[in-house]
C-alpha cells in the first residue's frame, strides 16, 4: 500500500467529493491540461533558419529541407517526431534565439546571414552555414570549433570537378585559372591530379586586365578548361569571353553551375537548391535521431554530398565529343568523385 493510499493528494480528495457528473468533467479539465502542458514543452524551436535575404534559392532549400526531414516518417507517422523549424529574417533574427530548445541549431543560409551570426554574441549550441563557398568559410574563421560551428560549402570537392573533367577531356592537359580566392586550392589539385593520372597547366591572375593574353597561352597548351568560382576570373564581364575564346579554341569549358552550361561550357557539376535541402536534413535528422541530443561531433565542415549534372548536347556535339547522359554522370561521380 501506497503514501497516497494512507493520504490522498487534496486534488484525490476534492475528485472524491464531487457529483459523479461534475467528477467526469473534472478529469477532462485534467486532461486537456496535460495534453497542453505536453504541447508547451515540445513548442521550443529545435531548427532556426536564418537567410541572407529573401530570396527563391533559399526558399528552395528551405522547402527541400522541409520535405527531407519528413521523409524518414512517410508511413510511421504516429512514432515520428520532427523537430520544430522557425524562418528568421536577418533583421530580425537575433530574436528568434529567444524561443529555442536549449540544444536547437541555427541554420545559416549565405554569406552575410552566417556573417551576422558568427558576430553575434547570443549562446547558440550549434551554428550550420550553408550556401557558402569554403574561402567565405576561412576567411570569416567560421570552423573555430567543429562541435559548435559547422559548414555545408556551396561549392564542389576538387576531386569531383577534376574527375568530370576527365570525363569530358579528349586528352589528359587540363587548363586552370587560379586567382586571389583559388590559389589556396592548388597543392590539392596537383594530388588530385595525380590520382586521376592527369596534368595540369595553370595561369595565375592576379589583376582581371591580365586574363586575356594568359587564357591564350593556357588554351594553347589544354585540351579542356576547368573553371573554379574565383570572383576575379569569373565575373559577369569576363565569363563571355572565355567562353567564346575556348570555344574558338576547341577547347570545352567545365563550368561550375547551370547556367555556365547555358552560357555555352560543354558540361558542370553543382549542388542545387534542392540537393543543399536534402544534405541538411540529413545532418539534422542524424543529429535527432533516436532521441539522442544533437552533436556536431561528427559533422565537420564538408562539400556537398548530393549534387547534379547538366551537359550541353550542342557544344559537345560541336566538339566532336560523346558525353554519357546526367544521370550516368553522376552515377561515375559518385563512385569515383567521392568527396575530398
Amino acid at each position: 500500500m501506497s503514501w497516497d493510499d494512507h493520504y490522498p493528494s487534496r486534488t484525490q480528495r476534492l475528485i472524491a467529493t464531487m457529483p459523479l457528473l461534475t467528477r467526469g468533467w473534472w478529469y477532462v479539465l485534467l486532461l486537456v491540461f496535460s495534453l497542453s502542458t505536453a504541447m508547451a514543452t515540445h513548442s521550443d524551436t529545435d531548427v532556426l533558419i536564418v537567410s541572407s535575404a529573401d530570396s527563391p534559392v533559399y526558399q528552395s532549400v528551405i522547402s527541400s529541407l522541409r520535405t527531407h526531414l519528413a521523409s524518414p516518417c512517410t508511413g510511421n507517422e504516429i512514432n515520428c517526431t520532427l523537430p520544430m523549424i522557425k524562418e528568421a529574417k536577418l533583421s530580425n533574427w537575433s530574436e528568434s534565439i529567444i524561443g529555442m530548445h536549449p540544444n536547437g541549431v541555427v541554420i545559416t543560409l549565405g554569406r552575410e546571414a552566417a556573417k551576422q551570426v558568427a558576430l553575434s554574441e547570443k549562446k547558440i549550441p550549434h551554428v550550420i552555414n550553408a550556401l557558402i563557398p569554403k574561402a567565405a568559410v576561412d576567411q570569416l574563421n567560421l570552423n573555430i570549433s567543429a562541435n559548435r560551428n559547422t559548414a555545408i560549402y556551396l561549392d564542389q570537392p576538387i576531386r569531383r570537378q577534376l574527375h568530370l573533367a576527365a570525363i569530358a577531356n579528349p586528352g589528359d592537359r587540363v587548363g586552370i585559372l587560379l586567382g586571389p580566392t583559388t590559389q589556396q586550392l592548388k597543392p590539392l589539385i596537383a594530388q588530385e591530379a595525380i590520382r586521376l593520372g592527369i596534368k595540369i597547366n595553370y595561369q595565375n591572375i592576379l589583376k582581371g586586365e591580365t586574363i586575356g593574353p594568359l587564357l591564350k597561352d593556357l588554351l594553347g597548351g589544354s585540351d579542356i578548361l576547368l573553371a573554379l568560382p574565383d570572383p576575379l576570373i569569373y565575373s559577369r564581364k569576363n565569363i563571355f569571353n572565355i567562353l567564346l575564346s575556348s570555344y574558338h579554341s576547341k577547347v570545352p569549358v567545365i563550368g561550375f553551375s547551370a547556367t555556365y552550361v547555358k552560357a555555352g561550357a560543354i558540361a558542370a557539376v553543382y549542388s542545387s537548391p534542392d540537393d543543399i535541402g536534402h544534405h541538411l536534413a540529413d545532418t539534422i535528422n542524424t543529429m535527432y535521431q533516436e532521441g539522442i541530443e544533437p552533436t556536431l561531433h561528427s559533422h565537420l565542415s564538408e562539400h556537398p554530398k548530393y549534387f547534379s549534372v547538366d551537359v550541353n548536347k550542342m557544344v559537345s556535339r560541336s566538339l566532336g565529343i560523346n558525353l554519357p547522359s546526367n544521370k550516368e554522370i553522376i552515377k561515375i561521380l559518385s563512385v569515383k568523385g567521392e568527396i575530398k
